[in-house]
């Protein structure tokens, strides 16, 4: 199980939720949440993290196990990203962004891979 996946899987169960309960919260099927917690998917949609630290009331950097004791970069997934980047993350997790928004932030991520 990867590290969010245990979080995920943590998090679901001390909340006494299942698969289903979960999907139906954030709008993913529960085959997708037990790829999550058993590490065939490990690169959730932004619009995911957002909707999953919602349910958990948790932060990014809780669910992504992001470092936040580095005062100029955070340790995430062995890879380096700004403190400005990590602020970004959590004001998403605190808006009622729309799913839309968060889709095309996702998307235009992607045209930089």
């Amino acid at each position: 199980m990867s590290n969010i996946g245990n979080i995920i899987k943590d998090k679901r169960l001390s909340q006494n939720l299942s698969l289903d309960d979960l999907g139906e919260l954030i709008n993913v099927g529960k085959s997708t949440i037990s790829k999550w917690e058993n590490g065939t998917i490990t690169d959730l949609k932004l619009s995911n993290i957002v909707s999953l630290c919602r349910v958990f009331d948790m932060t990014p950097n809780e669910l992504l196990k992001i470092n936040p004791s580095d005062k100029n970069y955070l340790a995430y997934g062995g890879e380096h990203i700004s403190a400005k980047k990590e602020n970004l993350l959590k004001q998403i997790a605190e808006k009622n962004i729309p799913d839309a928004i968060l889709d095309l932030i996702q998307n235009a991520i992607e045209q930089y891979n």
